[in-house]
């Protein structure tokens, strides 16, 4: 069976979730498709007015707006919310990184699932790919 086009791929991307016209060209060149073929879907999809960043980043810009609240609903608060970032060892490089405190892991755990982070989520849908972990803390630090 012959693979989609990348701009075949791309389409059937978007249409689960909008994406950041970056977020979608590192998804085609993860599957192996050329940076030319991933330009070229990249060009088409702007062209048929399909890729907008701009729309994406209000998108995001609404989400911001409405997360502070959502956070402290649940007892939460930043720690780190974006900053200048530095890595000092291994291969990881964030392009932006937020922190949260919360008063243990199960006040993270009702946070997360919590009607006023339900909204919040719904406006991130397809305007952040990020990666969420929960850790509890030390009761008393070393």
């Amino acid at each position: 069976m012959t693979p989609p086009s990348a701009y075949n791929y791309a389409l059937n991307l978007l249409s689960a979730r909008p994406y950041a016209t970056r977020a979608l060209h590192r998804k085609l060149i993860q599957k192996e498709y050329k940076a030319a073929d991933a330009e070229d879907a990249i060009r088409r999809l702007v062209d048929n007015g399909l890729l907008n960043d701009a729309k994406y980043a209000e998108q995001y810009a609404r989400y911001q707006a409405v997360s502070p609240d959502a956070i402290h609903s649940g007892g939460g608060r930043f720690v780190v919310r974006g900053g200048e970032l530095a890595v000092l060892e291994g291969d990881w490089s964030p392009s932006r990184l937020v922190v949260l405190e919360f008063p243990d892991l199960g006040a993270a755990k009702r946070w997360y699932d919590s009607p006023e982070y339900e909204e919040a989520k719904r406006l991130r849908e397809g305007a952040a790919n990020l990666r969420m972990v929960a850790v509890q803390g030390l009761d008393e630090p070393l």
